[in-house]
């Protein structure tokens, strides 16, 4: 008789599954970070197809290990709410600019905090002087392929994950994703790190309201195609 399955993880389980999904990237990001000595903005035209696809065969292969685990620990995986219905698209698009401008915030207030010499150039207007084709350019089927698999990815953890941990210990299991959401964007740097980790705030708080991922997951998508900054787009499309 198989045993029933668990509705709740652990903190241990949080852990091991930070480490089996982000391990790597955090490794990766703050070698590079104080290797550079401060990380540096991500260009999007210096990323080629073959990264992309190259970064999905590392995803699904962290994918099975994690449900690999998940199947070990007995999690009951259908919880994990996927569905679509008529308030994705809605809700999709707030997360869309509430997520962007929460972004904006930490980005440009510690661009205004700190000396323009202490950090990299701002990659927001140096990447606006092509204007609205230089835009769309770096656009491809691999990019979008990737970023919707990115986006799941990702938002499993954050909005999945995250929130299966027992109530007597879910805070600090949020606490804990937005240490992990930043931790492996460093390699951007500081102020981009701060700003993404606002913008996670932002799906935390909208996803204690809303028990689909789905639109968690376009929006990510989203982002990782068109970048996370409403200034960015209004500069290259106005």
């Amino acid at each position: 008789m198989n045993a029933t399955k668990k509705k709740e993880l652990s903190l241990i389980d949080f852990a091991v599954l930070s480490i089996i999904f982000f391990g790597y990237a955090i490794y990766i990001s703050t070698i590079y970070f104080f290797s550079t000595g401060q990380g540096a903005p991500l260009d999007p035209g210096s990323i080629t197809a073959g990264d992309h696809w190259q970064s999905i065969f590392t995803e699904i292969s962290l994918l099975i290990m994690a449900v690999g685990y998940l199947y070990f620990r007995r999690f009951d995986v259908k919880q994990l709410d996927f569905s679509v219905g008529r308030n994705t698209l809605p809700l999709t698009l707030l997360l869309i600019f509430a997520g962007a401008i929460a972004s904006d915030i930490g980005i440009y207030s510690l661009y205004w905090l700190f000396p323009p010499e202490a950090i990299p150039a701002n990659t927001v207007e140096a990447a606006a002087t092509t204007g609205s084709a230089g835009f769309f350019g770096h656009v491809s089927f691999a990019l979008i392929v990737f970023a919707l698999l990115n986006g799941f990815f990702e938002e499993l953890f954050f909005m999945g994950i995250t929130f299966a941990v027992g109530k007597r210990h879910l805070l600090y299991a949020l606490a804990g994703s937005l240490l992990v959401r930043f931790a492996f964007h460093t390699y951007q740097g500081i102020p981009t790190a701060v700003g993404i980790t606002l913008m996670g705030v932002v799906f935390l708080l909208v996803r204690r309201k809303v028990h689909s991922i789905t639109p968690f997951v376009l929006a990510h998508a989203f982002f990782d195609v068109m970048g996370a900054s409403l200034y960015y787009w209004i500069y290259n499309l106005l």
